[in-house]
């Protein structure tokens, strides 16, 4: 009897592993909102989308590491990360808040902690110890990518680039 629960949990933990590495690509959206947003950026674009997954944290500058919370923290935009389930169906994987600076100083990237509502989507995808809860400096280029999509629904022009 143990051999036979031994052997299911093994196959279980082994079927989760290999779902979870299936998932580890590219998301298929990424919505940007924010009060000050008239409509929540929707980006499909897979160049784009490349920039925004949480397996690579492309998003936030890792070499400064942690830094104090931004003075102002307005204006604040919520990212949202989603990949397709199996089923085909959008699902949310990983939230990250974004707070610009003015003067072209670099933004602040905030990763929900154990508090926020949004931390056990995150953990679930990918567990950042010692950086959920805390604020990063942006990446540069992932900022820049994230202030022309801004440009772009401020001028009214497309949100979803082909």
């Amino acid at each position: 009897m143990r051999t036979i629960l031994q052997t299911t949990i093994a196959t279980l933990v082994l079927l989760s592993w290999l779902g979870s590495v299936h998932a580890k690509g590219i998301p298929n959206l990424v919505v940007i909102k924010s009060v000050k947003l008239q409509h929540p950026i929707e980006i499909t674009d897979r160049e784009t989308l490349n920039e925004f997954s949480p397996w690579s944290g492309k998003f936030i500058d890792w070499k400064r590491g942690v830094v104090p919370a931004p003075t102002d923290q307005k204006p604040q935009f919520e990212v949202l990360i989603y990949v397709k389930s199996t089923r085909g169906d959008l699902r949310l994987i990983y939230t990250v808040m974004y707070c610009p600076q003015p003067d072209n100083r670099t933004g602040y990237i905030y990763l929900p902690g154990k508090d926020d509502s949004r931390y056990s989507t995150n953990v679930s995808t990918i567990l950042r110890d010692g950086d959920d809860g805390k604020w990063h400096l942006a990446n540069t280029a992932w900022e820049a990518t994230v202030k022309r999509l801004l440009e772009k629904e401020k001028s009214g022009s497309t949100l979803v680039p082909h």
